[in-house]
């Protein structure tokens, strides 16, 4: 017996039986959701119903368009313009989703648009309507604004009789409580497992983690070392520092809600194990010591098969500033610095750029040459890295971020130093001072953001935080050259092979600029992957830091390359209603991803995935809206 051909689509959802027919189970955009794509008819044939509704056999039609054109050919021609943007439109296109509950009773239903979708208001609640009429948990569908514009429309612009017929909008938030897993780098480890809990004494247990550990944290640490895989107890943002450094390792990463006392996980700690993230799920499971190590050290083989080889320019001195030829090479102003020179180099995105200049590595090596204490200590951990000596490799480090912190800078280096920022103050750039007089002296070694070894966060960057002076600037100055010889810094470039004995660091020397978001964004899609290419970006009001790993701060939006431009929030802020990136920013900002992108896989030869985009949004414009702070690689291509 045949079996019963499967319908392509049913104008009602009357019961569980025809729900389970018709849906898709969603894999990275939500896991653990249900979807069913929607083409609502707004011009049936006549002696029909004025609308009707077609809800999609999901797992065969992927895409609205698909089954727009079974019922009308010409709806190839043109389509996104007129099926998202046109008033007359014959087809309204919608998704709904279902997040399942502890209990039926507490599934979630919405309904929600294309995030560039212009339907307007009264449009907007027929459509609701009609789904809730023909739906057996009618009564439960809350509608989702997936765009700032579209909740603007439905609450600010609606009526009062139109906010009352909508219903509440579906809160952010709930989407998310109900994720209990993210894949965020996939792939497999090995390595002996251990569960880091909430402690005092936590980071001396962060600190001493090797390439050998899988690794489970009670919380999520702002950083941590080169481990072999890292599992999470909680949601992290796709640009965490320890899901970016993650994934420029190519190391296992997931977040598996409550992973540290789970006893299927407990029962492993301290064994060897092998895990295994994908999308949708994760896998850990026993294996032998000989296996696990075999595979640890044949990774660490391909990472340092692949490692730069760093440079470095002893010669060249100087203030060079962003624009001069000096601040394009990463050998003498740091990767950081050349990044940004390039910046300034490019046509459509000079305007976006920050003026700064460099203090060049070669007065970091002129530093340690001078004062042949801070040279004994690099020996002194250039044998201990080579197991020459019983001291700690720890211990060593922290007597050589001491002693930078302890010597003297050169003072006639200071002095030029400050002449160059009181320079700023009373010359062109004066405007971007105005009513706020800091400096941010930022990390730029020869050691980071390069293609092959990302590095983010290894080194730290010091606001002046006081009166300019001259005891105060060098202080700054000690603090970043101190920082290139953080453990975990350390630590990276050893596993990936790195040599240390050419390390060396640059300080990038700019203004802090007034501005009213924080912005960190990766120019690749890895929260909803889709058919239209969208940039994810990660959101804070000013003075937040951007890169916390925890998500309940920050919003978090995707910014589709689509024209117009649009962009779907995933989350606000918990400080706003409303998104921090205005709607007529979206396109500037979209051009602005586009071509750093470009930019960066044109610099890395290629070898990166993807771009890192640090950036402002002003709130005291000065040439630009936006005001580009980094741009390195992300991922391998």
């Amino acid at each position: 017996m045949e079996a019963p051909t499967r319908a392509e689509f049913s104008t009602a959802i009357a019961d569980q039986t025809t729900w389970d027919s018709l849906k898709h189970v969603a894999g990275a955009a939500l896991p653990g959701s249900e979807v069913i794509k929607v083409v609502v008819d707004r011009r049936p044939t006549e002696g029909a119903a004025r609308w009707i509704p077609y809800f999609l056999d999901t797992p065969r039609y992927q895409h609205h368009v698909d089954f727009c054109r079974r019922l009308d050919p010409r709806s190839n021609a043109n389509f996104e313009t007129e099926m998202y943007r046109s008033p007359d439109r014959r087809f309204i296109l919608l998704t709904l989703t279902r997040l399942v509950g502890a209990t039926p009773d507490e599934d979630l239903y919405w309904l929600e648009l294309w995030p560039g979708d212009n339907l307007g208001v009264e449009e907007i609640l027929e459509v609701v309507e009609l789904i809730r009429e023909v739906c057996h948990f009618g009564a439960r569908l809350q509608f989702k604004a997936s765009s700032d514009d579209q909740r603007r429309r439905v609450t600010v612009e609606a009526t009062a009789e139109q906010v009352d017929r909508l219903g509440p909008l579906l809160d952010q938030g709930a989407v998310y409580r109900g994720v209990t897993y993210q894949g965020l780098t996939l792939g497999t480890a090995y390595g002996r497992l251990r569960i880091l809990r909430e402690s005092p004494d936590l980071a001396a247990e962060l600190a001493d983690l090797t390439p050998y550990d899988v690794v489970v944290t009670e919380g999520i640490p702002l950083e941590i070392g080169p481990v072999s895989g890292l599992i999470t107890s909680a949601h992290q943002t796709p640009l965490a520092h320890v899901s970016v450094l993650s994934e420029n390792r190519g190391s296992p990463n997931c977040a598996v809600i409550g992973a540290h006392r789970l006893p299927a996980i407990t029962a492993l700690e301290g064994t060897w194990v092998r895990l295994d993230v994908d999308r949708t799920t994760y896998s850990l499971t026993g294996v032998e010591e000989d296996l696990a190590r075999a595979a640890v050290e044949d990774r660490l083989r391909a990472m340092r098969a692949s490692a730069p080889t760093l440079q470095v320019d002893r010669v060249r001195r100087g203030l060079p500033r962003l624009e001069d030829r000096a601040s394009r090479d990463a050998a003498v102003v740091g990767a950081k610095s050349a990044a940004l020179s390039r910046v300034y180099r490019h046509r459509r995105l000079r305007h976006h750029a920050v003026p700064g200049f460099s203090v060049p590595v070669a007065h970091y090596l002129d530093h340690v040459d001078r004062h042949s204490h801070l040279a004994d200590l690099l020996t002194r951990l250039g044998r201990a890295h080579r197991g020459g000596t019983d001291a700690s490799l720890s211990a060593i480090l922290a007597d050589l971020r001491a002693a930078f912190i302890d010597t003297p800078v050169d003072a006639e280096l200071v002095a030029e130093v400050r002449g160059r920022i009181e320079a700023w103050r009373g010359g062109e750039h004066a405007p971007l001072f105005a009513g706020f007089d800091d400096v941010i002296f930022r990390s730029s070694s020869n050691a980071e953001d390069l293609p092959g070894f990302n590095g983010a966060g290894l080194a730290e960057s010091f606001r002046l935080g006081s009166p300019l002076s001259e005891d105060v600037i060098a202080d700054r100055i000690r603090q970043v050259w101190a920082s290139l010889w953080s453990d975990r810094g350390y630590a990276e470039r050893a596993a990936f092979g790195i040599d240390q004995s050419d390390a060396a660091m640059a300080v990038l020397v700019q203004p802090v600029v007034p501005h009213a978001a924080h912005v960190v964004a990766i120019t690749t899609n890895t929260v909803k992957p889709g058919p239209i290419p969208a940039y994810f970006l990660n959101l804070l009001p000013s003075g937040a830091l951007v890169t916390d790993a925890a998500s309940a701060s920050a919003e978090q939006l995707l910014l589709f390359d689509d024209d117009p431009a649009c962009a779907e929030v995933l989350c606000f802020s918990s400080e706003t209603d409303f998104s921090l990136l205005p709607d007529d920013l979206l396109a500037e900002v979209r051009d602005m991803l586009k071509r750093v992108d470009a930019m960066v896989r044109r610099d890395s030869g290629k070898r990166s995935g993807a771009a890192d985009v640090e950036f402002l949004v002003l709130d005291r414009p000065h040439h630009s809206t936006i005001a580009l702070l980094q741009a390195r690689p992300y991922g391998k291509a």
